[in-house]
């Protein structure tokens, strides 16, 4: 129905049916069939050919909607009708829509490895469905549930954006671009572990604690950080080399854990003793 990099129209089946309605007038525009959702035959064209555009328009419409939409306007025959009779349907701003709307919002959830441009585009949606029901939000609103939305791998994230805000006000872009900057920050690190074609080592979340030992000694070996696998200080380094060595090795090793198995490990200040915990715990 858009094809040519122009995306497609999701079926409507009953939910957002703002969103919906706008893909379908903008394609309708795109096609040169929009003449039928002003629902008058212009005075230039004649009945031949303005019958022929209302029934283009009118297929376009019909075949973006499920089955069991398309089933409540199977008796409108002009394209006036059926989005007249769809906005009586699903436009309609009823309590119960409204209920289900905010549910959802407050129920929206960023998983810990989700990314953000998707989860934005979700709260997003749930937020613009609202605002078609009359239920509207202001800026600082939106700013603020959005970081609540977030997992609570981001805690530190939303402490550090809310205590900067000298004016005490949010705004929901300097959320999201602070939000967007760190994951690519954290991106950046983790992928800077297993550069150059060697692999991403998989963030140990508590099981498989073989697998993920043997990913970080080979990438300490690989790093020259192998030494602190060992746990004593080899005579012919100084003090301050072996306090940095072990330092690197303790931030790739901390680097590779989940939040929660990282808490469990967060007094440990040496690899040795570090590794040592995991393995207890595990």
């Amino acid at each position: 129905m858009a094809e040519e990099g122009k995306g497609k129209i999701k079926k409507f089946n009953g939910m957002n049916f703002q969103w919906w309605k706008l893909q379908v007038e903008d394609y309708l525009y795109q096609k040169d069939l929009y003449l039928p959702l002003v629902g008058e035959k212009p005075e230039a064209m004649n009945a031949s050919e303005w019958a022929i555009s209302d029934r283009k328009a009118l297929a376009t419409i019909r075949l973006s909607l499920t089955l069991q939409v398309a089933f409540n306007i199977s008796k409108e025959k002009t394209t006036p009708a059926v989005m007249k009779a769809l906005e009586k349907l699903y436009e309609k701003p009823s309590a119960s829509n409204k209920v289900f709307l905010m549910k959802k919002l407050f129920n929206i959830r960023m998983s810990e490895n989700g990314s953000v441009v998707d989860h934005l585009n979700d709260f997003n949606g749930v937020t613009n469905q609202l605002e078609s029901v009359g239920i509207n939000f202001d800026d600082e609103i939106r700013a603020l549930l959005f970081l609540c939305s977030l997992h609570d791998s981001w805690n530190n994230l939303v402490t550090t954006v809310s205590n900067s805000i000298i004016s005490g006000t949010l705004t929901l872009n300097d959320v999201v671009s602070s939000v967007m900057n760190d994951e690519m920050r954290r991106k950046t690190i983790v992928g800077a572990m297993a550069e150059e074609g060697k692999g991403n080592i998989e963030k140990f979340n508590g099981m498989n604690f073989q697998w993920w030992k043997m990913q970080v000694e080979d990438y300490l070996y690989q790093k020259d950080l192998y030494l602190p696998l060992v746990g004593e200080k080899p005579e012919a380094v100084n003090a301050s080399e072996w306090a940095i060595s072990d330092r690197k090795a303790l931030a790739t090793v901390r680097l590779s854990l989940t939040p929660q198995v990282a808490f469990n490990n967060s007094k440990e200040k040496n690899y040795c003793y570090c590794n040592e915990s995991i393995v207890e715990i595990v």
